[in-house]
Parts: structure tokens; sequence; C-alpha cells
């Protein structure tokens, strides 16, 4: 599966910008009828692992496990994703395009995950993947369009936290992913956002910025 979405950090003065103005915006702006209006508020808790040097990270690849929880209602569920560089992605200017693969993970065990996870980075890579990074969002989210021509939008409160010590930061990000329709419109769409509100474009995963943000990485020598 191919994952094309245009990402933007949303700059301070418009913290308190309103998710459904811009969704209301981009539906009229670009004829997306809102199919999915109400979506309930998401709360994700994410965890990258790598390998202690950080080799996965370097080779713009993430090893994912995501727990999802609905603000309201019993869980919905555990989800290991696998992303990996796509060749379209230095042919475009503004959108983020990555190969993905998604697992769903039925019962819920951070400790069995994560050895299994340690296990596959000694046989594949010479070292344990750990637990390098996690990333809790608290996410609004609409759907607009129809079949196989919609649009995924989100904005999400991230908090990149570094369980080993606890320092953190925190920032506003809003995603717009394709769901069938094709990339040039949704640069198209990337581009009419930065026009239209305070948004700075970001072509970096959440993975890679946090781990800049929080000075993860070993210094090379």
């Amino acid at each position: 599966m191919i994952e094309a979405e245009c990402i933007f950090l949303v700059q301070a003065s418009a913290q308190d910008l309103y998710y459904r103005k811009v969704v209301e915006d981009l539906s009229t702006s670009f004829s997306l009828p809102i199919t999915l209006k109400d979506l309930r508020p998401v709360r994700v808790i994410d965890r990258y692992f790598d390998t202690p040097s950080f080799r996965f990270l370097d080779q713009h690849i993430s090893f994912r496990v995501r727990e999802r929880r609905f603000s309201t209602g019993p869980d919905s569920e555990g989800r290991f994703t696998l992303k990996t560089p796509h060749p379209d992605h230095e042919k475009v200017k503004l959108a983020t395009i990555r190969n993905e693969y998604k697992l769903n993970l039925k019962g819920w065990d951070l400790a069995q995950i994560s050895d299994f996870l340690g296990t596959i980075g000694m046989v594949t890579a010479g070292e344990p993947l750990g637990s390098r990074l996690a990333i809790e969002e608290l996410s609004e989210e609409a759907q607009l369009g129809e079949r196989e021509r919609a649009i995924h939008v989100s904005f999400d409160k991230v908090h990149y936290i570094n369980e080993e010590n606890y320092e953190h930061a925190s920032e506003l990000i809003m995603e717009v992913e394709s769901h069938g329709l094709p990339v040039p419109v949704l640069e198209d769409i990337g581009r009419y956002l930065l026009d239209r509100y305070p948004l700075a474009p970001l072509r970096e995963s959440k993975y890679q910025r946090g781990s800049r943000l929080l000075n993860l990485q070993p210094a090379t020598v």
C-alpha cells in the first residue's frame, strides 16, 4: 500500500484554528462532500522501534506499534505498521509518499510485542529493536469525498516523549492524506491550505521529527 499525504505544522499564531472551518472550506473549494464529519476524537499512543544506533531511522524506515483509543467506548485496536521509502517521494515537492504495510494486532501485550521485535532486530540487523520514541496524539478527524476520490483530514495535538527520561516536546500537526485522490490534486489542496492558513509544510515523518526535536540520535564521530 502507498501512503501519500501533506503534513503541516500549525504555527503558533493559529493554535486556535478551528478544524471544522478548514474542513468545510476544503469541502466547498474542491467539491469533496463531507462524508464523515462527526468522527469521535481519537487518542493514539505510538511507539517507534529501532536499533540503539537508529539504523532504520537513518534509512527512513519505521517500525511503529500503535495503541488506538476513542475518547468514548472500548479500545478500538492495536496495530503494527512498517513504513519504507517510496521512489516517487523525490519527484514531488509538497507531499510525502511512503510504502506502508499494516497488521492489526489481536489483544494487547506491549511486553510480548517488544520481545518479538527485539528478536527480529537481532536476526535482521544484529541489534535488538527497542522502543526509542513514544508519540501521544489526540486527533480530530474528518473524511471528505466518496469511494476512491477522498481525503482524510486530521488535526493532531502531538506529544513527542522520550520514555527513558520523560523529556518531551509538543506541537499541533495537520495532515491531509489521499484515499485514492491523485497526488497532483493532493498537492493542489496542500498549496491552497498554505495560501489561506498560517501553516508550515513538513516533509519529515513524526518519527524523524520527534527524534530530532528530542536529540535522540547518538552523535556520529
